[in-house]
C-alpha cells in the first residue's frame, strides 16, 4: 500500500470490521502471524488508509514478547525505504468501540 502508514497497538481483543480504534475505523483483516494481526483501517480525521498491527491478546501478559513487539515498531519507525510501510505511532491499551 504505497503511502500508507503503520500503527503498532497493544489491545485486549481481536478487531472486527467496523470497530473504531481511537480515530481509526477497521476495514478488514489483512493478515496474521505468530505475534498478532494486521488490519487495514481508515483514519477518520485525515481521511486516508493506514495499517494497524496489534499484538495477539494471548501474548500481552508476556513481558518479553510485548517488548519485542515494541522494539520492532521502534526499529521500523527509524528506517525509510519505498518498500517498507512507515511506522508513525505505537499505542498501548487503545480504546475500541
Amino acid at each position: 500500500m504505497e503511502g500508507s502508514s503503520l500503527l503498532f497497538l497493544v489491545l485486549t481483543s481481536v478487531l472486527t470490521p467496523g470497530d473504531l480504534v481511537e480515530r481509526y475505523q477497521v476495514i478488514k483483516l489483512l493478515g496474521q502471524g505468530g505475534m498478532g494481526q494486521v488490519y487495514l483501517v481508515r483514519d477518520t480525521i485525515l481521511k486516508c488508509h493506514c495499517v494497524i498491527k496489534i499484538l495477539d491478546p494471548k501474548y500481552q501478559a508476556v513481558a518479553e514478547i510485548r517488548e519485542r513487539f515494541w522494539f520492532e515498531g521502534h526499529i521500523q519507525a527509524q528506517g525509510t525505504h519505498p518498500n517498507i510501510i512507515r511506522v508513525f505511532s505505537t499505542v498501548s491499551n487503545a480504546d475500541v468501540t
